[in-house]
């Protein structure tokens, strides 16, 4: 029970920190139609080519060009939706599988 609650609530501060990244790249004056890795780039251009060369080296390089790669040049409030949803959808999963197995016992 108590690893539920753990997992809940990363997933829950992964959330946070995404909606809270869309937020400081809206006040910072991005525009947040433009491309995702447009946005990126301006931010911080090494972490990128960093990301870029694990990827490639590490997990594969299809992995880049036909999953990453295409979603950096949708507008960068896309992935950072769908990132945060990602985490809101699983902190709100293992915290209702959590307290089901509470209620049961």
């Amino acid at each position: 029970m108590k690893i539920g609650h753990f997992f809940s609530g990363i997933f829950l501060v992964g959330f946070l920190c995404v909606a809270g990244l869309g937020g400081w790249l809206a006040a910072q004056s991005h525009d947040l139609s433009a491309a995702a890795g447009q946005v990126w780039f301006q931010i911080h251009a090494g972490s990128l080519n960093l990301v870029q060369a694990v990827t490639e080296r590490y997990v594969s390089q299809i992995f880049w060009e036909d999953v990453l790669f295409p979603a950096l040049l949708w507008p960068a409030w896309m992935p950072l939706t769908g990132l945060a949803l990602v985490f809101l959808i699983a902190a709100s999963l293992t915290w209702v599988a959590t307290h089901r197995d509470a209620a049961q016992s």
